[in-house]
């Protein structure tokens, strides 16, 4: 795909913007049929990374650009076995993570198991990660650190 691309640095992660917020986004699903979603967040990769499907790792970005937490949503096929990682950043919590990555899919889209990570450790498990299995479980002290844990 050749078409333009925005290009935005978060984080010190180099991001390519394909669909913009407020955009429409078209395809063909393994049926045939074809759809489209309108934008509620900007998608797009980050690059010179490589997830299970070949391409680029898939982000949303939400609206809290200062937010210190990417929350890796482990998407699963029909069939409930893993598809591959989207990533959410620029939310405060799991919670708004999981509506801004469903808000992008039909209403009966089942979101998968959510890994919430540090920028540093994200950075490194894009670097060091196993892209063919789901994200691990957050530490402790980060479960701590968001309040999931005294």
């Amino acid at each position: 795909n050749n078409a333009r691309k925005a290009h935005i640095t978060w984080k010190g992660l180099r991001i390519t913007i394909e669909n913009p917020k407020g955009s429409i986004r078209k395809g063909k699903g393994k049926d045939g049929k074809s759809w489209e979603r309108k934008m509620s967040a900007s998608y797009g990769y980050v690059k010179s990374t490589c997830g299970k499907d070949g391409d680029h790792v898939d982000i949303y970005l939400g609206d809290n650009l200062d937010s210190d937490v990417v929350f890796v949503v482990n998407q699963l096929k029909e069939s409930g076995r893993f598809d591959e990682h989207k990533c959410v950043l620029g939310c405060s919590s799991e919670k708004e993570a999981k509506e801004l990555y469903l808000a992008h899919y039909p209403d009966n889209w089942k979101c998968g198991p959510v890994t919430a990570m540090t920028i540093k450790q994200f950075k490194r498990w894009l670097d060091k990660g196993d892209m063919s299995k789901q994200a691990d479980n957050p530490p402790p002290e980060l479960l701590s650190l968001l309040g999931y844990i005294n």
